[in-house]
């Protein structure tokens, strides 16, 4: 049999080739697709599935920090001092005005203020909670006058909770004068209900300030 010269270089030079690939790092080499760049290339379902998992997993804790809010707030306001909705995502605490404050002034009660320690107790036990506070007033001759009362008495309400060691980003405060009633004012004993602050408290994944 003949071969051509063209032959016999590649038989003799076979084995250096052969001797370089098996010397070689062909892991160094190896570029693996980025799933990221590459959109046809499919994310692992395990990897879905535990992205799936943790989602779920943060909504039970979430959860669960507004079913603690709820249980110790009853526990320790009671029904005569506060209403409390559950929201499912957050907790509605509705802390009537005419036991809390002196009438037609953003003054604390001695039983207003024990109230708002206890919704701070009630977020020191559960720091991942923020609230905004709204104050709500019945209404008179001047809106002007509502206004500022309303924003002065969900301001000192925020005091408060600051005096116990909640941090100020942990708190939003908002006046709603008396544009929100809740009662028709028909008569005074039924206008008093609107006179009120209201604390919605929310859990936040991410923590109580970002």
């Amino acid at each position: 049999m003949k071969l051509n010269m063209r032959t016999l270089l590649l038989m003799a030079a076979a084995p250096a080739v052969l001797a370089a690939c098996d010397n070689a790092d062909l892991t160094a080499r190896t570029v693996f697709p980025d799933p990221a760049n590459h959109p046809y290339v499919a994310e692992p379902a395990g990897s879905q599935m535990m992205a799936e998992a943790s989602g779920r997993k943060r909504v039970r804790d979430l959860r669960s920090e507004v079913t603690g809010n709820i249980a110790y707030l009853r526990s320790h306001l009671g029904e005569d001092r506060s209403y409390i909705l559950d929201m499912k995502d957050s907790l509605l605490v509705t802390i009537p005005g005419a036991g809390a404050f002196d009438a037609r002034t953003a003054n604390l009660t001695d039983s207003g203020i024990d109230a708002v320690a206890r919704v701070a107790a009630s977020m020191i036990e559960f720091p991942h909670t923020r609230i905004a506070i709204a104050g709500h007033v019945q209404g008179s001759k001047s809106d002007y006058a509502d206004q500022i009362l309303s924003e002065r008495r969900a301001v000192a309400v925020k005091s408060v909770l600051m005096s116990r060691g909640i941090d100020e980003c942990r708190i939003g405060v908002i006046g709603k004068s008396a544009d929100d009633h809740v009662a028709a004012p028909i008569t005074e004993r039924r206008n008093q209900y609107n006179d009120r602050i209201e604390i919605m408290m929310k859990p936040y994944q991410d923590g109580a300030c970002v």
